[in-house]
């Protein structure tokens, strides 16, 4: 905990510097202790440096909190946020909109319809697997399911994609490769509260967690209550990947890797360090992700994806190889 506070703190000082014009660290602190300041320095630090690294910092928390949960429930070291299809949702709502002729009715609110276009998309699925979920205690049904509608909604993307023109489908690539730098502090003042409220609401399930880590039929046994259970999880993770993608694209990796790793290197059943733990550690590698991603090449900074593919894929095969356990 003592070694995840530290590097959250070093990875968000570090992407305070990534990005396009080089600041040193004094000309960075001297800013944020002026906040009144009225320069190009205090522009590009609190309207770009400062809401990339904070947006940073909440979605690869809360995308490693929701993977814990997911795996967790699923019993499936491999299983993350995205596996029920909330972000196919997601993502299919975005291409409604940045790819057809809707967007011509939000002519000066661009963002706020593509994020509520998103949220729509992702909302939807979400409402589905409550209700599925409501109808049967089968973990694998759920599963099955959020696989074929991931499956579902992709082809239906694609459609729109085929008919696209050139540019909109250009637009709609860049952000579905994940993006940081799209959100200011405005939009953080209604952000933060609500995914604070999200992450506290998370550390509600540490005991049904830890009674479920025993196995289904064992925590059934102890007295969960299985049914609500699943409903209050998924309603949870769904709204929370639904809030992060909406805003910042599909995040790929963080979800699925983070919170195996932290089980792998600490072997604790508790999960509200399990929670704590990930939360910090997500957090700190989106956030050295970004400054890697404007770091590598200093021209033109990479999407945030293809850094956590390059990161994430080889720590996959490297668990999978060497555990052999895993089924």
């Amino acid at each position: 905990m003592l070694l995840g506070l530290i590097s959250v703190l070093v990875a968000f000082i570090l992407d305070l510097k990534a990005g396009a014009y080089d600041i040193s660290l004094s000309e960075i602190f001297y800013t944020l202790s002026k906040p009144n300041l009225n320069n190009d320095l205090h522009t590009l630090v609190y309207g770009i440096r400062l809401p990339k690294a904070l947006i940073a910092l909440i979605s690869g928390a809360l995308l490693a909190q929701c993977g814990l949960l997911m795996q967790t429930y699923f019993q499936n070291p491999l299983a993350g946020p995205y596996v029920l299809g909330i972000s196919s949702g997601a993502s299919f709502g975005a291409a409604l909109f940045m790819m057809t002729p809707i967007a011509i009715l939000w002519p000066n609110s661009q963002h706020i319809g593509l994020v509520g276009f998103a949220f729509l998309g992702a909302s939807l699925v979400t409402l589905l697997l409550l209700a599925i979920a409501y109808k049967t205690n089968q973990i694998i049904v759920i599963l099955i399911i959020g696989l074929l509608m991931n499956y579902f909604i992709s082809s239906l993307q694609s459609v729109i994609e085929f008919y696209a023109t050139a540019n909109n489908l250009k637009n709609f690539n860049n952000w579905s490769f994940g993006h940081l730098n799209s959100i200011g502090l405005s939009e953080l003042k209604y952000i933060a509260p609500i995914t604070l409220i999200l992450s506290l609401s998370f550390l509600l399930l540490t005991r049904p967690l830890n009674l479920l880590a025993a196995g289904k039929e064992n925590a059934i046994a102890l007295g969960l209550n299985y049914k609500k259970f699943s409903l209050f999880l998924i309603l949870l993770t769904a709204l929370t990947t639904a809030i992060i993608t909406s805003y910042c694209g599909p995040i790929s990796f963080i979800g699925m890797v983070v919170p195996f790793c932290i089980k792998w290197w600490t072997k604790s059943n508790s999960h509200f360090f399990l929670l704590l733990s990930t939360a910090l550690y997500g957090a700190t590698i989106l956030l050295i992700c970004d400054f890697i991603s404007y770091r590598l090449f200093p021209e033109q900074s990479i999407p945030i994806n293809i850094i956590l593919g390059m990161f994430g894929i080889p720590i996959i095969i490297i668990y999978l190889i060497k555990n052999k356990n895993f089924q």
